[in-house]
């Protein structure tokens, strides 16, 4: 949806208790799996309590129906696992998926049951890990499924 619909630029990207290294954002929607440091890597800053990680705003608000986290094919797709999305919608939490809780090389789905939002987050809560243990938020695309 992003990438194909609204464009990379027509989005708002933000970091919570974290910074972006290594492939930037627009990274994850450039349809390309990138490796090393030409992949998305978000973070943590030093020792948070609450939740860590990046947000997307979206221009407007949306149905979203499913997320699709592409892993890396040259390593570290642990580092996904432990991350839960969160839709809000004008500022409110609206919905949060389950913990992601595995992962594997290729595609990660997390289904969302048709939530409208204009933000989508993808954190860490309560400042803890990713899989590895492992301060670091990172896979090479990501797919996000809905309609307007």
């Amino acid at each position: 949806m992003i990438r194909d619909e609204i464009g990379v630029g027509n989005v708002t990207f933000n970091s919570y208790s974290s910074h972006n290294l290594y492939g930037n954002y627009a990274s994850l929607f450039d349809n390309v799996d990138n490796l090393n440091a030409a992949s998305f890597h978000e973070i943590r800053s030093g020792s948070p309590t609450g939740d860590w990680g990046f947000g997307i705003t979206l221009p407007t608000t949306y149905n979203i129906s499913s997320l699709i986290l592409d892993g890396r094919n040259d390593c570290c797709t642990n580092r996904i696992e432990n991350i839960v999305i969160r839709l809000y919608s004008c500022g409110t939490l609206v919905y949060s998926a389950p913990a992601i809780s595995s992962s594997t090389t290729g595609d990660t789905t997390v289904s969302i049951p048709n939530i409208r939002a204009d933000e989508i987050r993808l954190v860490v809560p309560n400042g803890g890990n990713t899989g590895g243990a492992q301060g670091v938020i990172n896979f090479s695309e990501l797919d996000v499924i809905g309609s307007d």
